[in-house]
């Protein structure tokens, strides 16, 4: 893997920030809506992963903000980087090699179709 290894928190915040960017709540509220609530990002591990992501190159503050009426100027926007995208899709292609892994041992179900 090119970028290193994530940590789940990590691989979670770049795939929220792949349709847009957001800032730290915004994260959190749309990794709980996408996994039905089963993950939760706390503020500690979520500022501390963003750090993580920027020093790494993964994830930059936004220079671009949302309309003035919808902006709060306390918060950063965040926003994936190239690398951030090419990282993320190099996780994912390690998990889908996992859940095949995991569907040839009985894990889980098979697909129809595989």
């Amino acid at each position: 893997m090119a970028e290193g290894h994530l940590t789940p928190a990590m691989f979670y915040i770049l795939l929220s920030l792949v349709d847009r960017d957001r800032h730290g709540l915004g994260i959190v509220h749309d990794v709980e809506e996408r996994t039905g609530g089963r993950i939760k990002i706390g503020p500690a591990l979520l500022y501390t992963s963003l750090r993580r992501l920027e020093e790494r190159a993964l994830a930059e503050i936004s220079p671009t903000r949302p309309a003035q009426r919808e902006d709060d100027p306390r918060r950063k926007y965040y926003r994936i980087t190239r690398r951030g995208r090419r990282a993320a899709r190099e996780e994912a292609e390690l998990l889908d090699t996992v859940l095949a892994i995991a569907r040839d041992r009985n894990v889980l179900p098979k697909e129809s179709g595989r």
